[in-house]
């Protein structure tokens, strides 16, 4: 299995989504947890692809630039929403489905936006 601990915080967004997928798509999927057993959430895999603990605190402006390029949400409603709360929730509904691939498949999406 590929070691993906990464001691570089200086990635691109585009980098870090790619090692994001990397992760995902190598060790799997679980909702509501950012680690078990090698499988990550959405969130864990981030942060593990910029060299953190998976359980670290979240890039912000990442986690807020996904939300938004995701089209997460309910941007008409008028309060304030968490970003990391609601794209763990997309991740995890994904997940809990049966179709993590879902997820997978619209990071690359967004990637490939991404500079």
């Amino acid at each position: 299995m590929p070691d993906f601990v990464y001691a570089s915080t200086t990635l691109s967004d585009k980098e870090v989504v790619l090692k994001t997928i990397a992760l995902l798509e190598s060790f799997g999927m679980v909702d509501g947890i950012r680690e078990n057993d090698g499988r990550m959430c959405i969130l864990g895999a981030l942060n593990k692809a910029q060299g953190f603990d998976p359980f670290a605190h979240d890039n912000f402006d990442l986690v807020t630039r996904l939300h938004k390029e995701l089209s997460i949400g309910a941007p008409a409603l008028k309060r304030e929403v968490d970003p990391a709360w609601e794209l763990a929730e997309w991740s995890n509904d994904s997940v809990r489905v049966g179709r993590p691939q879902d997820v997978i498949n619209a990071l690359k999406t967004v990637a490939e936006r991404l500079p």
